[in-house]
């Protein structure tokens, strides 16, 4: 190391980056021409990977959900004296249960992809995570479910910045190390 090497120099030079092409804490850099999730969270990336994991739990939980919660309501509905409980029960009985799972289990599929997609940078596969947000959408749509017609739309965005970046050379595996943004 000679004297006018600093230690950083040394890290950054072993990272193969230039000195302050990592930005941590929401911080910018001079090379940085990508946008991040949020105005300042991390790259768009890494936050196609961070909510597709986030919404295949989602949709693993919901189906963990489903199956314990409708056994619950039915066994509870069989023993109860009360007629409004039993009346429950049956709306329980009548939920296309199977489709939910399946519905379910595909969304979770979908978002599964996205994930080596974002690894990989292959386009294709970001998309098809897309297809997916699209696919809930109408769902939450058709249920009126206003909470998650707002989050389809925060999850979606990472990926749609994503693929723009991709198209526009900004993100690519050669360019990444002067993209990547990471606020954890």
């Amino acid at each position: 190391m000679s004297a006018t090497t600093t230690t950083s120099d040394v890290v950054y030079s072993q990272l193969g980056m230039e000195e302050g092409a990592v930005t941590l804490g929401g911080g910018s850099s001079s090379n940085k021409r990508g946008h991040s999730c949020c105005g300042c969270c991390c790259d768009m990336r890494r936050a196609v990977i961070i909510v597709n994991a986030i919404m295949m739990a989602v949709m693993l939980l919901a189906i963990i959900g489903l199956v314990i919660g409708v056994e619950f309501l039915e066994i509870t509905a069989a023993n109860a004296d009360d007629d409004q409980v039993k009346q429950m029960g049956e709306q329980v009985a009548s939920l296309p249960l199977g489709f939910l799972i399946v519905r379910n289990v595909l969304l979770a599929v979908l978002f599964a992809v996205g994930i080596p997609g974002a690894v990989k940078y292959n386009a294709g596969m970001v998309q098809v995570a897309c297809v997916g947000y699209a696919i809930k959408l109408v769902f939450d749509i058709q249920e009126g479910a206003i909470v998650d017609i707002i989050m389809d739309g925060f999850f979606v965005y990472p990926h749609f910045y994503f693929l723009k970046e991709m198209k526009e050379n900004i993100m690519t595996p050669d360019n990444y190390p002067k993209e990547a943004q990471c606020c954890c």
